[in-house]
């Protein structure tokens, strides 16, 4: 829209705020103003004042031990307006177990912060946000809110983003291999479900603020395959007392987990995490897996002493043998299996004497977890 104000109409040369000076008809002089002021509006236009937020799902098998013995969580923001910043808030948190009624103490060892930044949750370009909940103050299902205060750095950019990531912490030194693996003897399989309800508020001095957005994550923890032992062979002969020999009309099964020191002679701790206790699964003659016999949870990893006849009820047929955990009690939809298939076979010396022979093991297909949340 143009906008003229002019105080003469004598024709003269235009100048915006000016003064001319020009001749009359009578060679007198006239004095002439000119103030001109002009602005510039385009057609019409929109923005959005709204945000996305995205659950970014972990693809990585946990192992122990190793860097990825757990899963982490993160949630993609993006800012969808094209014109105004604006500033992150989240609202409230809340952690579930994702198995309900499992009486795991997990949730006593778990503290749960949340970072922001333009990188990968985990690295240097992310920084602190909301300390939410302190270890062994967590209830599961309970919301816990943040005050609607700006944190700075949790700036989103017109059309920009930035990763928020629910940072779990545990009561181990899990910078060590001997903490990821007490934790696991612990709390391995477990899952716990954050619930995050963020937004973003305008920049002042405008007062908009977007509609909320939930999104759950899912926090991980390994549950490693049963590994070889770090004493023995998976497959052994023993004594009828299950101690080990080198020959004998006995034999069983050893094996270590997490991982190879934790097996029974070396490093007997109890696994509370394997709260379903194991299975021995014998294959059958048309190739699939029957229970043949079990162990508490406990201490134990290994089933020994046990007679050459119960491999098989006929002589010197070979048998395959794979092992089962199961982490929550009364389940047996969720396990994990050995990385090894045992194979052992017994061997008819004389009347009714038979001898545990072990065969050299295989690699099992199928190892790994299992229906696992």
């Amino acid at each position: 829209m143009a906008r003229s104000r002019t105080l003469t109409t004598a024709a003269a040369v235009a100048l915006a705020g000016g003064l001319v000076v020009t001749l009359g008809p009578s060679g007198g002089t006239e004095a002439q103003w000119r103030d001109t002021a002009s602005s510039q509006v385009t057609g019409p236009s929109s923005d959005t004042f709204a945000m996305t937020a995205t659950n970014v799902p972990d693809g990585v098998t946990p192992t122990c031990p190793g860097a990825a013995w757990k899963s982490s969580a993160a949630i993609t923001l993006s800012n969808r307006s094209t014109r105004h910043s604006s500033w992150v808030d989240v609202k409230s948190t809340r952690v579930t177990k994702v198995v309900g009624g499992d009486s795991n103490t997990i949730l006593n060892q778990t503290a749960l912060d949340y970072t922001i930044g333009t990188g990968a949750c985990g690295t240097g370009s992310q920084s602190s946000y909301w300390q939410a909940r302190g270890q062994g103050s967590i209830t599961d299902g309970t919301t816990y809110t943040r005050p609607s205060t700006k944190v700075a750095g949790a700036t989103l950019a017109p059309q920009g983003s930035q990763t928020l990531c629910p940072q779990v912490r545990h009561g181990y030194n899990t910078d060590t291999t001997a903490g990821q693996r007490s934790l696991l003897l612990n709390h391995a399989g477990r899952a716990l479900d954050i619930t995050t309800v963020v937004g973003q508020r305008s920049e002042a001095p405008a007062t908009w603020a977007s509609p909320e957005q939930t999104v759950t994550s899912r926090y991980r923890l390994a549950m490693p395959s049963p590994v070889t032992p770090a004493t023995s062979d998976v497959c052994r002969t023993t004594y009828p007392s299950g101690a080990p020999s080198g020959s004998g009309y006995y034999g069983g099964f050893f094996w270590g987990w997490p991982d190879a020191p934790t097996d029974s002679y070396v490093n007997p701790v109890a696994t509370p995490a394997m709260a379903g206790g194991w299975d021995i699964m014998r294959q059958t003659s048309n190739g699939g897996w029957e229970v043949w016999d079990s162990v508490a949870s406990g201490s134990e990893r290994s089933i020994a002493g046990l007679y050459a006849g119960d491999i098989d009820n006929n002589f010197n047929v070979i048998r395959s043998f794979k092992l089962r955990g199961y982490p929550f009690a009364g389940d047996k939809s969720r396990y994990v299996e050995s990385s090894w298939i045992a194979r052992a076979e017994a061997v008819r010396l004389f009347g009714f004497l038979w001898r545990w022979q072990c065969h050299t093991p295989l690699q099992n297909p199928d190892a790994g977890p299992h229906n696992m949340p």
